[in-house]
């Protein structure tokens, strides 16, 4: 919950729609449902345009579509495929691709995608971006990412 840059959603909806060649968004790092109206709103803008939205969210879908709040039924809406359940350390997942632990679940929330697309029959991989600024990025391998963070902090093992 902290850390991290602020953006209108205009401004970063208008990044992500001048990024050629791109399939959609994803969601992720933090909780997105905490910060629902504004996730929502960026969202639907990138539905305009005909992008996919994936959300990786500690949350249930049942917790999720039993809400009565407004912002996380607007943004559920707006979701292509949602990634739920609370990462567990302990479980990794080493056979699905995209998810971080054997307790989540990939959920089909609209028609863009269906369980049988032979992209998420591939196995688990992991990303890993490096930006202008010398930072690293990881994804798909939560352990990983948490110590080369831990390594970078003043003090840390930087090895």
């Amino acid at each position: 919950m902290e850390g991290g840059d602020l953006w209108t959603v205009d401004c970063l909806a208008a990044r992500i729609l001048e990024t050629p060649e791109i399939e959609g968004v994803t969601l992720m790092g933090g909780e997105p449902f905490a910060q629902a109206r504004a996730c929502a709103d960026l969202c639907e803008v990138v539905k305009e345009h005909d992008l996919s939205v994936m959300v990786f969210t500690g949350y249930t879908l049942e917790e999720l579509t039993e809400s009565s709040d407004g912002a996380w039924a607007r943004l559920l809406a707006a979701v292509d495929l949602l990634v739920d359940g609370r990462y567990e350390r302990d479980r990794p997942e080493r056979r699905r691709r995209w998810i971080g632990s054997a307790n989540q679940k990939v959920c089909f929330l609209s028609d863009r995608y269906a369980p049988n697309d032979p992209q998420f029959e591939e196995p688990n991989s992991v990303e890993i971006r490096l930006d202008g600024r010398g930072g690293l990025q990881v994804n798909g391998w939560p352990e990983l990412a948490a110590r080369l963070a831990s390594r970078a902090q003043p003090g840390g093992d930087n090895r």
